[in-house]
C-alpha cells in the first residue's frame, strides 16, 4: 500500500465511527490510520512487504501459511489451488472471532478464481465440514456475491443452514449481484438478528437470523483465502481488510467505499451527481418543504442554503409574501458530500403571494380523482385542502354523483365535473373516467401441489360464468419469480385492478415471512416489474394478501392474512413502503370449486368478455376450427381437372396455416357434363415411427433444408454421436451427416462421417474423412449452415484431451461441392473473440448457431462461467471464425424452470424468424426429464445487439408435461420447413422408460435421446407455439374436405334472331304486332307462337325483318311471352333454337 492517496488514509477506528457526523480531514501521505476506535479489531492495509500487519494498534497480525503468497505494493496476492496443494493463505489470530455477535467485515478483492464453491474469507469451526461458520465467496457457482452465516446446527450438512446473500438454499436469503474480476469492495454486517451484505458500498440486502456467533462455540478459526471446507483456495488480490465489532451503517459503508483510493474521484463525482439528480423539488411552494438530508442511492450527506431565508429557510419552512405583494423567487442550493468530495446543485422555487382565488386554482390543480378506469363504485371526495367539492356527472346512470357505478354491456365514457369552492371563490375541473363493461366470467390465479419452485408459481384458469374452468397454458406456470428472490415460490397469488385500467398481482413469499411478490400487467398475460417487498416489521407472516384500490385516498388497501386466520390491513401507494399494520376483521377468502388438476391456493378476479377473450387467445389451447378448400371448380368436357394442392386451416385465435390435400376424383367423369362432388383428405404429416422417433440416438438434432444444390429439395441431418458407459472412449468423437429428399427419408438415409476427433478410439477414414489435428472429444451439437453460398458446420470440441475444455469450432466445404463427400471438408479452427471481449470463450463454451437478419450475421452460443448463459455477437460472413463485435449476454437462467439443484443451464440456441420477429429458442434445466425449451424474441428491425431489445418468455414453451408421459426432456432443437413450407421443430427427447441399464447411462451418456419432429404453429399474435397436438392442428371433423366440380359440355348452338311485340287497339280490342328479325348471314325459318295463336314466317332472308299480327279479341291482356322458334342449317348441321319474347300488358277499354 505504498502509493495510497490521502483518500485512503485514516479510515478506521474512531474515523469510521465519525463518518456519520463529519468528513475525514486529509492526512499526510503514507500515514498509518489512527487506532482510537475501541471497536476496531484489526485492519490489514498490507503496507508492510512480506507480512500481514495489523495497523489498528491491536497487534492482531495475520499469519501467512503455505506457498505462493506475496504482500507487495499495498496488496496481498494469493495463488489459489486445491485444498491439499499447499497453496498459500492467511490465518487470522486464533479465537479472534469468538463471542463477537456484532461484526463488520470489509475487504477489497480482485477475484481471479472464477465462479465456484470456495471462500475468500471465512471464520468458523475447524471440522470438515465446518458445523458453524461465516463465509464470503465473491463469485459462487452462479457467478454471484455470497456472504452467509449458519443459522442453525446441522454438522453433517451445514450448508443447508446458510442464511444471507446467495445462500446454498436460495429461499434462505437474497440473491447477490453477479460479479467479475475487477477490484470490488465486499462488506458484511452481522448482528444478533441479521446479516447484511454490501457490494461496492451499496446495500444488497438484509436477511433476518436467529443464531448468534456466541452459539458457534469457542476456538473458531479464521482465514483469508480458504475455509474449513475442502474447497479450492481463493486466487487473486486482497486489500484493506477491516474487522470491527461495530455494526456499520449504510452511510458509513458508502463513505468507506468512496474513501478508498480504488474508487476514483470521478466515480465519487458520478455518485454525487446521481444523488443530486434524484432530488426533485417543486417549482412552486405554498407550504413547508421537506428537504432531504441523505442522498439516494449513494447516501451522500445533503446540506441546504437559501437565497432568501426569510421566504424559504434552510430547514424548508415557507413564508409566503402577503396578498398584493409580488411572488418570491428563491434558489435553494443543496451541497452533496461524500468521502470529502462535494458538489452543489441549485433548485429554483417560486413562492407565490397569498391569493385566495389563485390558491383555490392550485387546490383544484393539485386534486387527483385517483382513478381513470372503474369497475366498481368510486369515492367522490367532498373536500380537499379546505375547499368544498360538489360533483356533476355526464351520465348519472353510469356514475352517480355519489360515486355509484352501474356497468353495461360495453365500456362507457363518463365526464365528472368537480366544483371547488372556498371563501366565496369557485372553480371547476373535469375528470374523464372509463367504466368497464359488465363482467361475464372469471380469471383464476393459483399454484399447484408439489411445494417446489416449479409448482408454486402463477397458474391461470378462465371461463365464462357458469362454464367449467379451463386451465390456461396447458395447466403449466405462466409466471415464475426470478430465482433467488425470497423463497422463489408463490403462495396464494391474487389478481387486482389498478386505477389506470391495468392489473396487478401479489403473492405471498411461500407464506414463510412478511414479504410479498408484486407484479404489473397490461393484459393479465404478461407480468413485469417484479418486486419482493416487506409488508411489515411486526413479524406478521403473510399467507395471503388481498388488494383493493381506494381512489379517495389514492392508496391500495392490502389485507394481510395469516395461516392462523388473523388479518391486518396496511396501505401503500407504490408497493414499496407500507403503513403500520392494523388488525381487522376480514371476511373469509372465497372458496372456489371446479379447479384444474392440482390447483391450490386459488383466487378469482371477475373479468369482462374482452379480458376473457384476451386470456383465451394468448394462453388457451389454439385449436383448428375450420378447413377451406377454396372455390368450387369448373372444367370443360374432356378437359384437365386442376384442384388446389393445399387447404386453408383456421384456428380459434384467428391464426391460419395451410396443409396439403389428396383428392379422390374417381367420381368425376370428364366426358360427361354434370355436377360432381370430390372428397379430399388433408395431408397432415406424420414424422418418425409409431413412437415418434425420426432417428434413433441422435441428440442435439440439426436438420437443414436446401433447395439450391440440385434444384430440388434436400434435407440434411446431423447430431451428436452418442457415447455410453459400456463403450467408454467411443462416441462424441465424430461429425456425421445424412441426406434425403424428405424429412422422413432421413430415418433410413445412409450416414457419412465427415471428421474424426484427434483422439477418436478407432477412426475409419476410408471414405475420405479426416482426423482433426486440434479438435478432441467431446464433439457436440454439430449444425449445418449455408453462409454466403458455402457450407459450414459449427460444432463443439475439446482443445485438449480434457473433454471439458470445449469451445466452438467451424469446418467448411465450398458451396459448389457435395457436402456428403467427406474429402470436401476442412477445419477452419476455433471461433475467436473480438478484441477487448473478456467474456467470449473464456470458459466452457458450446452449442453455437448462426442466423442472419436485415443483412447482418450473428452467432449465438452457450458460455458457462458459472451458470450456462447465452451470448451473441456479430460476424463478417466472409470469415465466420472471427467475431466482429464484443459479445452481449443474451440470457442467463433466472427462473426455477431453467435450473435444478445440480445444473443451471441455458444452452442449445436455435433461431426461427417470422416476417416481423426473430425468435431464439433455447434449452434449459438439466439433461434429464426436466429439460425444456424456452424462448427469447425481438423485433426483426430492432437493434439485436442491444440486450434490451430482447424479451424472454418467463415460462417454458415445451416440457415433458406436454407429451402426457410419452416423451421426456424435450430440447436442443433446430427448425426447418417441411414439404408444405410449414415450420417444424426437430428436437431430442427420451422415451418414458429407460432403454439402458439404470445408473449406467444417464445424462450425457444416455444414447436414447432420440431425434423427433413436430409442427410449429404461429399464433395470431405472432408467437411460435411448440406444444400444439395433432388433434389441435387438424380437428378430426376437418380431416376430409369436399369441392363441387362442374363438368361443362360444349356450348349450345345459337342463332342471332330476335323479335319484338307491340300492342295497338282496333275497334276497342287489343292487336299484337310481332316483328321478327334474322341477323344471321344466311336464311333462317322463323315461327312465333303464343296465347293468341301461331304465325309461321317461313324462311326469312339474311338481315331481314318480317311482321305479322295476332288478334286477341280482348279489350285488355296481361303480360306474357311469345315463343320464337328458329331453324337453319349451319355447317351442314340442323340447328334449332327457341327464345322467349316477353311482352307487356295492354288495355283498350
Amino acid at each position: 500500500m505504498a502509493t495510497k492517496s490521502w483518500r485512503r488514509l485514516g479510515v478506521t477506528g474512531a474515523a469510521i465511527a465519525a463518518l456519520t457526523v463529519g468528513v475525514l480531514a486529509p492526512t499526510a501521505a503514507h500515514a498509518d490510520p489512527v487506532p482510537d476506535d475501541p471497536n476496531i479489531v484489526l485492519h490489514y492495509d498490507f503496507s508492510t512487504a512480506g507480512a500481514v500487519k495489523d495497523v489498528s494498534g491491536h497487534n492482531n497480525d495475520g499469519t501467512i501459511v503455505g506457498t505462493g503468497v506475496t504482500v507487495a505494493n499495498g496488496e496481498l496476492t494469493l495463488p489459489g489451488g486445491a485444498s491439499n496443494s499447499g497453496a498459500g493463505y492467511v490465518r487470522f489470530p486464533a479465537g479472534i472471532f469468538d463471542g463477537k455477535n456484532t461484526l463488520t467485515i470489509s475487504t477489497w478483492l480482485r477475484n481471479d478464481t472464477g465462479a465456484g464453491n470456495y471462500a475468500a474469507m471465512f471464520f468458523g469451526s475447524t471440522a470438515n465440514p465446518p458445523a458453524q461458520y461465516w463465509l464470503l465467496n465473491p463469485r459462487n457457482p452462479s457467478g454471484r456475491f455470497k456472504t452467509v452465516i449458519t443459522n442453525g446446527s446441522a454438522p453433517t450438512a451445514p450448508w443447508g443452514t446458510e442464511y444471507g446473500i446467495s445462500p446454498t438454499t436460495a429461499s434462505q436469503g437474497i440473491a447477490g449481484p453477479t460479479t467479475g474480476t475487477a477490484w470490488s469492495m465486499y462488506t458484511t454486517v452481522v448482528t444478533p438478528t441479521s446479516i447484511s451484505g454490501y457490494y461496492n458500498g451499496a446495500l444488497v440486502g438484509t436477511v433476518a437470523t436467529t443464531r448468534t456467533i456466541s452459539q458457534f462455540g469457542t476456538g473458531l478459526v479464521g482465514y483469508i483465502g480458504r475455509s474449513s471446507y475442502p474447497d479450492i483456495f481463493y486466487k487473486g488480490g486482497v486489500d484493506d481488510v477491516i474487522v470491527s465489532t461495530s455494526a456499520y451503517s449504510a452511510g458509513q459503508i458508502a463513505e468507506l467505499y468512496h474513501l478508498s483510493d480504488r474508487t476514483t474521484a470521478a466515480q465519487t463525482d458520478a455518485a454525487l451527481a446521481a444523488d443530486a439528480d434524484a432530488v426533485s423539488l417543486p417549482s412552486e411552494a405554498t407550504a413547508d418543504l421537506t428537504l432531504p438530508t441523505t442522498g439516494t442511492p449513494n447516501l451522500s450527506r445533503i446540506t441546504w442554503a437559501s437565497s432568501h431565508p426569510s421566504v424559504i429557510g434552510a430547514d424548508g419552512k415557507v413564508t409566503r409574501p402577503a396578498e398584493g405583494q409580488p411572488d418570491a423567487s428563491v434558489v435553494l442550493t443543496g451541497t452533496f458530500t461524500l468521502a470529502g468530495q462535494s458538489i452543489t446543485r441549485d433548485f429554483a422555487v417560486t413562492v407565490p403571494a397569498v391569493n385566495p382565488q389563485g390558491d383555490l386554482e392550485r387546490t383544484a390543480d393539485a386534486f387527483d380523482l385517483g382513478i381513470k378506469v372503474a369497475a366498481g363504485d368510486i369515492v367522490l371526495n367532498a373536500e380537499s385542502q379546505g375547499a368544498a367539492i360538489s360533483w356533476a356527472s355526464s351520465a348519472p346512470g353510469v356514475i352517480s354523483t355519489t360515486g355509484a357505478v352501474t356497468r353495461a354491456a360495453a365500456d362507457q365514457q363518463v365526464a365528472l365535473t368537480a366544483t371547488f369552492s372556498r371563501a366565496g371563490h369557485i372553480t371547476t375541473r373535469t375528470y374523464d373516467v372509463t367504466v368497464k363493461a359488465q363482467d361475464v366470467g372469471q380469471a383464476v390465479a393459483y399454484v399447484r401441489t408439489g411445494n417446489t419452485a416449479k409448482t408454486e408459481v402463477l397458474h391461470l384458469a378462465a371461463a365464462k360464468n357458469g362454464d367449467p374452468l379451463v386451465a390456461l397454458n396447458n395447466n403449466k406456470g405462466v409466471l415464475y419469480p426470478a430465482f433467488g428472490s425470497g423463497t422463489s415460490q408463490f403462495a396464494n397469488p391474487t389478481l387486482f385492478r389498478k386505477p389506470d385500467g391495468t392489473y396487478g398481482l401479489v403473492a405471498a413469499d411461500n407464506a414463510a415471512n412478511g414479504r410479498i411478490f408484486v407484479y404489473s400487467s397490461k393484459d393479465l398475460v404478461t407480468f413485469t416489474d417484479q418486486k419482493l417487498v416487506l409488508t411489515n416489521t411486526q413479524n406478521i407472516v403473510v399467507s395471503r394478501a388481498d388488494v383493493k384500490y381506494d381512489n379517495g385516498s389514492r392508496l391500495y388497501r392490502v389485507t394481510l392474512r395469516t395461516a392462523g386466520d388473523a388479518a391486518y390491513e396496511v396501505t401503500t401507494s407504490d408497493f414499496t413502503t407500507f403503513s403500520a399494520p392494523v388488525s381487522v376483521t376480514a371476511s373469509a377468502a372465497p372458496t372456489l370449486s371446479g379447479l384444474p388438476t392440482g390447483a391450490i391456493e386459488a383466487s378469482a378476479l371477475a373479468i369482462t368478455q374482452a379480458e376473457l377473450t384476451t386470456l383465451q387467445k394468448a394462453l388457451g389451447r389454439i385449436v383448428n376450427t375450420s378447413v377451406d378448400a377454396g372455390d368450387d371448380v369448373s372444367v370443360d368436357v374432356n378437359g384437365s381437372l386442376d384442384l388446389p394442392d393445399k387447404v386453408d386451416l383456421g384456428y380459434s385465435d384467428g391464426s391460419s396455416k395451410q396443409l396439403g390435400v389428396d383428392w379422390d376424383t374417381s367420381s368425376v367423369d370428364l366426358t360427361k357434363p354434370g355436377e360432381y362432388t370430390v372428397t379430399g383428405t388433408v395431408n397432415q404429416p406424420v414424422y418418425g415411427d409409431d413412437k415418434g422417433i425420426l432417428v434413433k440416438e441422435r441428440a442435439d438434432p440439426w436438420v437443414f433444408r436446401d433447395d439450391e444444390r440440385t434444384g430440388s429439395t434436400e434435407y440434411y441431418l446431423t447430431g451428436s454421436y452418442p457415447t455410453t458407459q459400456a463403450n467408454a472412449g467411443v462416441g462424441y468423437d465424430r461429425i456425421v451427416l445424412r441426406r434425403a429428399d424428405t424429412i422422413n427419408g432421413l430415418t433410413t438415409a445412409q450416414e457419412q462421417v465427415l471428421l474424426w476427433a484427434n483422439n477418436a478410439a478407432s477412426p475409419d477414414t476410408s471414405n475420405g474423412s479426416k482426423i482433426a489435428t486440434s479438435n478432441y472429444r467431446y464433439f457436440w451439437a454439430p449444425e449445418l449452415h449455408k453462409i454466403n453460398g458455402d457450407w459450414y458446420i459449427f460444432f463443439t470440441s475439446s482443445r485438449s484431451t480434457d473433454v471439458w475444455n470445449i469451445r466452438p469450432t467451424i469446418m467448411r466445404a465450398p458451396g459448389n461441392t457435395d457436402p456428403m463427400v467427406a474429402s470436401n471438408w476442412s477445419v477452419l479452427g476455433y471461433v475467436k473473440a473480438a478484441a477487448g471481449d473478456t467474456a467470449a470463450f473464456t470458459s466452457f463454451s458450446l452449442d453455437m448457431t448462426h442466423f442472419e437478419a436485415n443483412g447482418k450475421h450473428y452467432l449465438v452460443w452457450a458460455e458457462k462461467p458459472g451458470t450456462s448463459d447465452l451470448r451473441m455477437a456479430e460476424i463478417n460472413p466472409n470469415d465466420p471464425t472471427q467475431l466482429t463485435t464484443k459479445s452481449i449476454l443474451l440470457s442467463t437462467p433466472n427462473y426455477a424452470w431453467e435450473r435444478t439443484t445440480s445444473q443451471v443451464i441455458n444452452e442449445g440456441p436455435a433461431v426461427i424468424k417470422s416476417d416481423e420477429e426473430v425468435f431464439v429458442f433455447f434449452s434449459a434445466s438439466e439433461v434429464n426429464e426436466t429439460y425444456s425449451i424456452g424462448m427469447l424474441r425481438a423485433p426483426i428491425g430492432g437493434d439485436l445487439m442491444n440486450p434490451a431489445t430482447w424479451a424472454k418468455t418467463g415460462y417454458p414453451l415445451l416440457t415433458s408435461d406436454d407429451f402426457g408421459g410419452q416423451q421426456n426432456g424435450p430440447g436442443h432443437n433446430s427448425f426447418t420447413l417441411d414439404e408444405n413450407g410449414n415450420p417444424v421443430i426437430v428436437y431430442h427427447a427420451r422415451p418414458p422408460v429407460s432403454e439402458w441399464i439404470p445408473g449406467a447411462d444417464g445424462g450425457l451418456n444416455d444414447p436414447s435421446r432420440h431425434a423427433r419432429v413436430k409442427t410449429v404453429h404461429f399464433a395470431a399474435d405472432g408467437s411460435a407455439v411448440l406444444n400444439q397436438t395433432r388433434e389441435e392442428e387438424l380437428a378430426p371433423q376437418n380431416r376430409t374436405v369436399t369441392l363441387n366440380v362442374t363438368v361443362v359440355g360444349p356450348p349450345e348452338p345459337q342463332l342471332a334472331v330476335s323479335a319484338s311485340v307491340a300492342a295497338r287497339c282496333v275497334a276497342g280490342k287489343v292487336v299484337q304486332a310481332v316483328t321478327v328479325t334474322n341477323a344471321e348471314g344466311f336464311p333462317v325459318t322463323l315461327t312465333a307462337s303464343g296465347a293468341y295463336g301461331t304465325k309461321a314466317f317461313g324462311s326469312v332472308a339474311a338481315g331481314k325483318s318480317v311482321s305479322a299480327t295476332f288478334t286477341t279479341r280482348l279489350g285488355s291482356i296481361p303480360s306474357g311471352a311469345l315463343t320464337l322458334k328458329a331453324t337453319a342449317t349451319v355447317d351442314g348441321k340442323a340447328v334449332e333454337v327457341e327464345k322467349q319474347i316477353a311482352y307487356s300488358p295492354a288495355f283498350c277499354s
